[in-house]
């Protein structure tokens, strides 16, 4: 599935601009709460899809360069709801469940027997829950500032490796080499939301992102190349707007 990404600042930007219409000062109501539904997009930070490794394939010696996950994928696209409880006019708890897919590009990022490989990584794909508390300043603006921390788990499929060479042509296509992980993923963020009316607002969020290493998978070991699928933390930076509805 192939998504235009360059609509979703577009649509951020426009739901920003609806705070224009917020009606007085926004609130929490002691005993009440929320729900809401968000999109946006990440940008990655830091962590290594993969370390740098020296063996053989097919008979030839190669070499592989670390890749970093921001060299091999895009910005992933995210979807995210979750619920909350207030526990008085400045605070909430709050459970999420979230989705989010990062496109794979091949690149150049190694050789055998000194001609360039061509490497290219499956999709990433993973969806996860996690729960929190985020604490509220009372500005006196139609909008309350925030700032968030959760804690929850992740479940990312499995990626596999294609790599491609000519001349004379080699290719191992889908080898393993990240098994479907549960990972633990942690998050400290700041945003704001601004209340329409009594019952529906919106919000937008920034947040700071750790998702723990992934399963290695012995896949590339059966070709002769030493273990170079040690790594895969992942730091990221999830940029998303969103409607609330207040109950």
């Amino acid at each position: 599935m192939v998504f235009n990404r360059s609509a979703i600042p577009v649509a951020i930007g426009l739901l920003l601009a609806c705070t224009a219409s917020a009606q007085g000062q926004t609130q929490l109501e002691i005993g009440g709460g929320m729900v809401w539904g968000s999109i946006g997009f990440q940008a990655d930070m830091g962590g290594m899809v993969n370390s740098p490794g020296v063996g053989t394939l097919g008979g030839q010696r190669a070499e592989i360069n670390a890749n970093t996950w921001a060299e091999r994928y895009d910005s992933a696209l995210l979807f995210r709801v979750g619920a909350a409880v207030n526990l008085d006019t400045q605070s909430q708890l709050f459970g999420t469940f979230s989705w989010e897919q990062a496109e794979a590009d091949p690149a150049v990022a190694g050789l055998i027997g000194n001609r360039p490989l061509e490497l290219t990584f499956t999709d990433y794909q993973a969806w996860g829950f996690d729960g929190g508390y985020r604490f509220f300043f009372d500005a006196g603006l139609p909008i309350m500032p925030f700032v968030s921390f959760s804690l929850g788990f992740q479940r990312v499929q499995d990626i596999t490796l294609t790599m491609l060479a000519t001349g004379p042509a080699f290719a191992a296509r889908d080898v393993p080499f990240y098994d479907a992980s549960w990972v633990t993923q942690w998050r400290f963020g700041t945003g704001f939301i601004g209340d329409f009316n009594r019952h529906f607002g919106w919000q937008a969020t920034l947040d700071i992102k750790y998702s723990g290493v992934l399963s290695d998978s012995a896949g590339i070991g059966t070709l002769g190349m030493e273990r170079i699928n040690n790594v895969a933390n992942r730091w990221t930076m999830p940029l998303m707007g969103g409607i609330y509805v207040k109950f």
